[in-house]
């Protein structure tokens, strides 16, 4: 039964060329779109989840306008930490990054860390989770 349901549809894909062309390329298109849109979203949801708090970490962007083009960047000036600081009762902690470029701190870089030993992921006293690239 279903051997004559394929020599149908094999008959009628050379019947009907144009029409059976594009609607493979239709379909191949959608398929295309819904797998990168799935592979996008399943890379954007676990962004900072490694944190034990992430719930509760924000990132603080600013609007720019360069020659009448409005962008979004995430470099702040430094003296902003120090206000959110003050006159936000409810924000514990602020860390401060500039550049769109990675940067890789390792736990014995911190002033307060007496001990040299590198684990793949350090909490520190305040509650701020680091990773580390040297991990082993």
């Amino acid at each position: 039964m279903f051997q004559n349901y394929f020599k149908i549809a094999w008959r009628n894909l050379f019947r009907n060329k144009v029409f059976s062309v594009t609607n493979i390329l239709r379909f191949t298109i959608g398929m295309t779109c819904t797998i990168l849109i799935f592979l996008w979203v399943q890379d954007e949801l676990p962004y900072n989840k490694f944190h034990s708090n992430y719930s509760n970490i924000y990132r603080v962007m600013a609007n720019r306008d360069f020659n009448n083009q409005i962008f979004s960047d995430e470099n702040m000036v430094l003296p902003l930490a120090q206000s959110i600081r003050k006159e936000i009762a409810q924000v514990k902690y602020v860390v401060v990054t500039t550049h769109s470029f990675d940067h890789f701190i390792t736990y014995d870089q911190f002033p307060g860390n007496k001990s040299n030993n590198s684990k793949s992921c350090k909490e520190f006293e305040n509650g701020i989770t680091i990773l580390d690239c040297e991990s082993s």
